[in-house]
């Protein structure tokens, strides 16, 4: 026998406190906080929900750096070209997937390296 208040605490045959009866999930217990920070499961605290991502976790900073299932550091994301990773000076000095130095890329013509303009004009008048 139960009083009224018991019976209404009885569940599943165990018995729990009222409180306990708003934190129970899936046969196990929770407090309050945890309900909310329960996930597919697991539990995790409140700053990791907001960091999760597609079931592994990331650092909040590694959440604005993750690009295609790869991490990069923030300035690695900028430098990104085509999967593959060039410092910042090789990208303003990238031409057709090839790498030049800064004075090589003022002297390409059509693919070729040249030693100046004058040579590059020439060069295509002749073909």
């Amino acid at each position: 026998m139960y009083s009224k208040s018991g019976e209404q605490q009885l569940f599943n045959t165990m018995m729990y406190i009222e409180s306990d009866l708003q934190q129970l999930c899936n046969g196990k217990m929770y407090i309050e906080s945890d309900l909310r920070q329960l996930c597919n499961g697991k539990i995790y605290i409140e700053s990791d929900l907001r960091q999760l991502c597609n079931g592994k976790m990331y650092i909040e900073s590694d959440l604005r750096q993750l690009c295609n299932g790869k991490m990069y550091g923030e300035s690695d994301l900028r430098q990104l070209c085509n999967e593959k990773m060039y410092i910042e000076s090789d990208l303003r000095q990238l031409c057709n997937g090839k790498m030049y130095g800064n004075s090589d890329l003022r002297q390409l013509c059509n693919g070729n390296v040249v030693g100046c303009k004058y040579n590059c004009i020439r060069s295509i008048i002749q073909k």
